[in-house]
């Protein structure tokens, strides 16, 4: 017989595997996603969504995020096959950022929702991930909050990029979908913010 957590932790994949099949199926149309359809899919009481993840907007945002692990980690291999030096702290967050934006504008139809829900609504510590490479790269005297607030607003400016990225191609001609131009932009905000 399986102990409650063991049952809880059935059911958090359970509802992990329909959202994915789900936004799979429909193109990853999150406004066309509804917890009926996923309880449904699942196999689970509509309420579980709330009881396990605390909203739909947080169950969509950790199966994006696990997909988002797994490419990632993707990226990380290729470190030592472009070149780039993991031992200096700017050049890698430089590397890292621009593969995160890589990846969200590739995503971009899927997290332009969840990319809004985690400006206003999630809890933004737990994915910065800037700020262990931002506080060795600022002078010693910055303090630990200073640094942190470096790396908020380092995320905040790339969410905007990203939300309104056809918007900054637009009016500005900085296509960030673009390779070279997403380097030169990340470079300049790197730079600017990060000094």
């Amino acid at each position: 017989m399986l102990k409650p957590k063991e049952k809880l932790e059935i059911t958090k994949q359970k509802l992990i595997t329909a959202t994915r099949e789900i936004l799979d199926e429909r193109g990853h149309d999150y406004k066309a996603l509804t917890s009926r359809d996923i309880v449904k899919r699942a196999g689970v009481p509509l309420g579980m969504i709330n009881y396990c993840f605390g909203s739909k907007d947080n169950l969509v945002l950790k199966v994006f995020l696990d997909s988002y692990e797994l490419e990632w980690n993707e990226h990380k291999k290729a470190f030592l096959d472009e070149g780039i030096n993991i031992d200096d702290p700017r050049e890698r967050l430089k590397y890292e950022t621009m593969k995160i934006v890589q990846i969200l504008i590739k995503h971009y139809d899927c997290i332009k929702d969840i990319l809004k829900y985690i400006m206003t609504s999630y809890d933004i510590t737990k994915i910065v991930k800037s700020y262990e490479l931002i506080r060795q790269i600022v002078p010693a005297e910055r303090t630990d909050e200073q640094c942190k607030f470096i790396a908020f607003e380092l995320g905040g400016i790339l969410q905007l990029a990203v939300l309104r990225h056809q918007e900054l191609k637009e009016y500005f001609g900085v296509d960030i979908s673009d390779d070279k131009q997403l380097k030169k932009f990340i470079d300049e905000q790197v730079d600017k913010i990060v000094c």
